[in-house]
């Protein structure tokens, strides 16, 4: 875990200190291919196993609610501190 803090905090200072901003658009090409790329590589590693469907079968209910939890509490979140933010001043 502390690698992967360590390389978002490299690559941070470099967007920030080293990689000058015309570089912007090659830079967002750049994450959407490696972005693709990793996920295909995840898609490969989970497809070759042959067990894959049948351990889905088995965390199918804790992976969906992995999911669908932090979505619904941010929702929650989002709709509560938007509505006391942005108020309006009544007199």
């Amino acid at each position: 875990m502390i690698t992967v803090l360590v390389c978002m905090a490299v690559g941070m200072f470099m967007g920030l200190k080293i990689i000058p901003e015309k570089y912007q658009k090659i830079n967002g090409m750049l994450q959407y291919v490696f972005i693709a790329v990793l996920i295909f590589g995840m898609g490969a590693g989970l497809g070759s196993s042959p067990t894959f469907f049948a351990d889905l079968q088995n965390v199918g209910l804790k992976s969906l609610m992995f999911a669908v939890l932090p979505i619904v509490f941010s929702v929650i979140c989002v709709y509560i501190l938007t509505k006391n933010m942005f108020k309006e001043n009544k007199p």
